[in-house]
């Protein structure tokens, strides 16, 4: 079995930190770069949570600033991931918090 050893030190990755980051998702790309999702909550509701992508270079740096993937609507957009296609595409997969007992899945290249 192989241990897995740590390459450097952690480095932040939201900007952000008011509220909540969380479930964060991570994509290697080609060039070396890490295309990164997390959904933020910023405020009281369901209907606050919003699903934010972002490009970090080598050991942490980022490239533009967090970008909102998909803004806050009559409902919240939790449980974000992302996968690089065989293209090189991006594809980011969130849930739609349409009611307290129902979702509906959501996706965006």
């Amino acid at each position: 079995m192989v241990t897995p050893t740590r390459i450097g030190s952690s480095f932040l990755v939201n900007a952000v930190t008011a509220g909540s980051q969380e479930r964060v998702s991570a994509e290697g790309l080609a060039n070396g770069r890490l295309f990164l999702t997390y959904d933020s909550h910023d405020g009281a509701t369901a209907a606050d949570w919003t699903v934010v992508g972002q490009i970090m270079a080598g050991f942490g740096s980022t490239l533009p600033a967090p970008f909102t993937l998909q803004t806050n609507g009559a409902t919240g957009q939790p449980y974000s991931t992302v996968t690089q296609l065989a293209d090189g595409n991006l594809l980011v997969v969130w849930a739609d918090q349409l009611d307290a007992s129902e979702r509906a899945i959501h996706a965006g290249l």
